[in-house]
């Protein structure tokens, strides 16, 4: 974890968006992007009893959660479409029938399933902070433009 990552207070915050552009966004806001999870506390301790990236995702939006972090999420290059149609629970592994039977895994749409992931829970939605272009976009922008429908 950067010297910048953890608050003096002791927050962890934590940072979601594509990897083409993460780890500057993750220096920019002072937060820890998968690339250095490594470094909460408890994590590498943990980490060989996760099953998946989804363990990993959870333990680290959690982090955020218990030591009164924030979450920023770039919503730069994600498909906000794409994540309305990402049902509530749905795994990043789970094989889907709109997918061709692939999961949003095997398309690359981690950073979609985040996103579906912190718009379903309530704890990670009042702590997360959504930008696109170094500027913060209400969560109502977000809520409208995943919930567009295409013509």
């Amino acid at each position: 974890m950067s010297a910048s990552s953890v608050t003096k207070a002791g927050n962890i915050d934590i940072a979601f968006g594509k990897n083409i552009n993460l780890k500057t966004f993750a220096n920019r806001t002072a937060s820890n992007s998968f690339h250095s999870w490594e470094q909460i506390p408890g994590y590498s301790t943990l980490k060989s009893g996760f099953n998946n990236f989804e363990d990993a995702f959870r333990y680290a939006a959690q982090s955020a959660v218990n030591t009164n972090g924030k979450i920023f999420f770039n919503l730069e290059y994600v498909n906000l479409q794409a994540v309305g149609n990402i049902k509530a629970g749905t795994g990043l592994y789970q094989k889907l029938d709109n997918l061709g039977g692939k999961s949003l895994w095997e398309m690359n749409m981690t950073t979609e399933w985040e996103l579906s992931q912190v718009l379903n829970n309530k704890q990670l939605l009042k702590i997360t902070e959504f930008q696109k272009m170094g500027k913060s976009v209400p969560l109502a922008t977000v809520k409208a433009a995943t919930e567009a429908k295409t013509k």
